[in-house]
């Protein structure tokens, strides 16, 4: 899945590559260094792959992983 859609953007990343580590559409963190900002050109949202594949697959499995660190929180006493 994450494949696929990397591959509809191979030809825009390859004319905007990332300049920075967790760079996207909407943002980008750019080190004080070299300005600061959030202007990019980079063509892709990280929720569009991340967001919009790890989500429905965490719904689709809910029942098996919602027992994990949340629900030690619900018993109120892991403190």
């Amino acid at each position: 899945m994450l494949n696929e859609r990397l591959d509809l953007y191979y030809d825009k990343l390859k004319e905007f590559p990332a300049k920075y580590d967790r760079e996207s559409k909407s943002g980008t963190p750019v080190p004080t260094w070299d300005g600061g900002g959030s202007d990019t050109n980079y063509p892709i949202h990280w929720n569009h792959l991340l967001g919009h594949i790890l989500y429905p697959i965490r719904l689709k499995y809910l029942q098996n992983i919602k027992l994990g660190i949340l629900h030690r929180n619900d018993e109120g006493d892991y403190l």
